[in-house]
């Protein structure tokens, strides 16, 4: 078997291609025969051209792309690339082409909506797939597999990692959100976003069904749903990022000792907290690292309402209690996972305090 990865987007602290490394690595163990292809986000045209054109030469049995730009390039007079990278067994079919959606797949409307002839999903949670299949019926096979976990190189034994609470994430600002939603320039997302943002609990729906409960027969429709979606991702975002705030403040206001590396929290004022303290943000791999020093971290689920964050799986693989109010459906059976509620944040304190 002869497979192509790219990573077309960075992501979060080079995550694509750390994701991307660690498959081509694994299957490269099986006997798979891999050629790897990064195109970072500062590419010129020329680069990403040159780069396209060399490979849509070879033939491949499969390609894989995570969160994937490269349905929406036309090269050949208007063909979506992936069309243009024949499989080893057709000479008139592409290679299957999979897509790994890392996020909730309203984000990316874009690519998913290009009719490719030989089109796959690889999605982490089951609704993702669920949504997918409902409104992208050119997307002709969808795969539940979340991210596998990433063992550090370096092993800490337990009793010598640190006791404080290690949280691995970003912050974004509710303001800059608020700038995305002005840019909307539409009165009917601008309120749908802010009633929403008061009355949706992401741990008894998923997204779309908050938003379908309040629309219009119209806007309910297949064809329009999906594109509204695309246009509401600011909801999702003032969500994940207020439950984090709201959490970690919370922890750091009843004492305690947290360590968050992560972007965007400098100007929260969380680090006027004697008890928390600042890791400079780093790429994923080192994270890992840092991460399987400490006993304890911390996850706030981004949403997922069936999923499977690589944070927990990271987090499990290296030996630590990981605290996560990821759905009780998909979680693992691992004793080390502590399953607690946004609702119940007194719960999740007495349970950090008494580890």
């Amino acid at each position: 078997m002869r497979g192509l990865i790219f990573s077309t987007r960075d992501l979060c602290y080079y995550s694509a291609s750390f994701f991307a490394d660690r498959i081509a690595d694994s299957l490269e163990e099986k006997g798979f025969e891999i050629v790897r292809a990064d195109i970072p986000e500062d590419s010129s045209e020329g680069e990403i051209e040159e780069t396209l054109l060399a490979l849509s030469k070879e033939r491949f049995d499969f390609v894989l792309d995570f969160n994937s730009k490269l349905p929406r390039l036309l090269i050949d007079g208007g063909v979506p690339y992936p069309d243009t990278i024949m499989g080893t067994e057709d000479d008139h079919s592409p290679a299957p082409f999979y897509n790994y959606i890392l996020d909730h797949p309203l984000y990316h409307h874009p690519g998913l909506s290009q009719k490719l002839k030989n089109y796959h999903a690889i999605v982490i949670d089951r609704y993702h797939g669920s949504y997918i299949e409902k409104y992208y019926p050119n997307v002709k096979e969808i795969i539940y597999r979340p991210l596998p976990g990433s063992l550090a190189v370096t092993q800490c034994p337990f009793e010598e990692r640190s006791d404080r609470l290690f949280f691995p994430g970003t912050y974004v600002a509710r303001t800059a959100i608020e700038h995305e939603i002005e840019r909307l320039n539409s009165q009917r997302k601008e309120k749908l976003i802010k009633e929403l943002f008061h009355e949706w609990d992401p741990e008894e729906k998923p997204i779309e069904e908050a938003v379908m409960e309040r629309l219009t027969p119209e806007e309910k429709e297949n064809d329009k749903f999906p594109v509204l979606m695309n246009s509401l991702y600011p909801l999702d975002r003032l969500m994940r990022f207020e439950r984090r705030r709201r959490i970690l403040f919370f922890l750091a206001e009843n004492g305690v000792e947290i360590d968050i590396q992560g972007e965007g929290w400098e100007d929260t004022g969380i680090y006027g907290f004697s008890n928390v303290k600042r890791i400079a943000p780093s790429a994923i791999a080192s994270s890992i690292e840092i991460m399987a020093a400490y006993r304890k971290v911390l996850d706030v689920n981004p949403c997922f309402f069936e999923g499977l964050h690589d944070r927990v799986s990271s987090a499990l693989l290296n030996g630590c209690v990981i605290f996560s109010d990821m759905s009780c459906k998909t979680a693992p059976e691992d004793k080390n996972l502590k399953l607690y509620s946004f609702h119940d944040l007194e719960g999740l304190l007495e349970n950090i305090k008494t580890m």
